[in-house]
């Protein structure tokens, strides 16, 4: 799993889904021996009797450390395709049955302008920033501790990343007095 997909993954979690990830479907990209094309997560959440899933979400996250620059309506139209896919759509409907499930983008912010995000909305398609993501997931995690990997990696950085300023010791009290 890529660590975005990684990250993304413990928010939904953290916020009550359960997950699975990186379902392959269909045919490999290239005849060379190509990976298989993948959904990146599939989430549910059951209502608060668990008797029944409350939402169904599938999510595909774009996220890059150095991203390209703003998406174009033609841009978006490549990742749209991810949602609309016949080989993608019938393997979710084998997971979430026949009926309706929100679908979501997980994007850099630097990615995404106004017009594209509007652009998804009026194709069914929810985008988030990553940077909100995990803006949330610092706030879900905080004085908790985790044992799997990721989550532990994740406390380790909102742990020592400190914004706020340190109190400056007085090196006077460092240092013993001779007698």
């Amino acid at each position: 799993m890529e660590p975005a997909e990684a990250i993304v993954n413990v928010w939904l979690q953290m916020k009550g889904y359960f997950t699975m990830n990186n379902i392959r479907v269909g045919e490999s990209g290239s005849g060379k021996g190509g990976k298989k094309p993948e959904i990146d997560i599939l989430a549910v959440k059951l209502n608060p009797s668990c008797n029944k899933i409350e939402e169904k979400i599938h999510i595909e996250v774009t996220v890059a450390v150095n991203p390209f620059g703003r998406w174009t309506k033609k841009i978006a139209e490549k990742h749209i395709a991810k949602f609309e896919n016949k080989c993608r759509v019938d393997e979710i409907k084998k997971y979430f049955g026949k009926g309706e499930y929100e679908k979501m983008l997980v994007i850099s912010d630097q990615c995404l302008t106004d017009e594209v995000e509007s652009y998804l909305k009026d194709r069914g398609i929810e985008c988030r920033k990553f940077s909100e993501i995990i803006s949330e997931l610092r706030k879900l995690m905080e004085n908790k501790a985790f044992d799997d990997t990721t989550r532990r990696f994740l406390g380790l950085i909102f742990k020592h990343d400190k914004k706020e300023k340190i109190k400056k010791i007085n090196p006077d009290r460092l240092i013993k007095k001779e007698k």
